[in-house]
């Protein structure tokens, strides 16, 4: 009886091990699959496209192709602060949150003022920190893109692109 459960052991291990080749073996190729698309989504059809003046079409079998553009930024941590007075002097401050870190941050007079009582009345080691949330600035860049308002690339990290849609 203690060889069948051996056995059943290392016939599961077997195929556990079986199982994770096969998963690495298709995990590689839905990566290259994935770069293959992104490259003909991201590149290829739009170049093509665009060298003939179109933005979209249509399959013989009914399905749409578009081509939308592509529009992301960010902040890294080291630029925060300046990108922030950026903001602060083009009036688009309001979406900079301030987290107060107990260690927690969010950044007005008010929390500041907490952030300081908590310093020295309790003694907290409180931290604080800006923080925008990545569709709040994504959201807001594509806006400034539609409205032609210029956003310093040496403070923001843009990409743009555009990318084939299927629909």
């Amino acid at each position: 009886m203690k060889d069948v459960r051996l056995e059943k052991i290392t016939n599961l291990a077997e195929n556990m091990r079986d199982l994770e080749n096969e998963i690495t073996v298709i995990q590689k190729r839905l990566k290259a699959l994935t770069n293959q698309h992104d490259q003909i989504s991201a590149v290829e059809l739009p170049e093509l496209m665009a060298e003939i003046n179109l933005s979209s079409f249509t399959l013989s079998d009914g399905t749409k192709i578009n081509i939308a553009p592509v529009f992301k930024i960010s902040v890294t941590k080291d630029k925060m602060e300046s990108a922030y007075q950026w903001l602060v002097k083009h009036q688009h401050d309001g979406m900079v949150k301030t987290r107060v870190l107990l260690p927690t941050g969010v950044d007005n007079y008010v929390l500041n003022q907490i952030a300081e009582y908590l310093r020295e009345k309790v003694g907290c080691d409180v931290q604080t920190e800006r923080v925008i949330h990545p569709q709040t600035l994504g959201a807001w860049g594509r806006e400034c893109e539609r409205e032609g308002i210029v956003i310093p690339e040496e403070l923001f990290s843009i990409f743009r692109s555009n990318k084939t849609v299927i629909g």
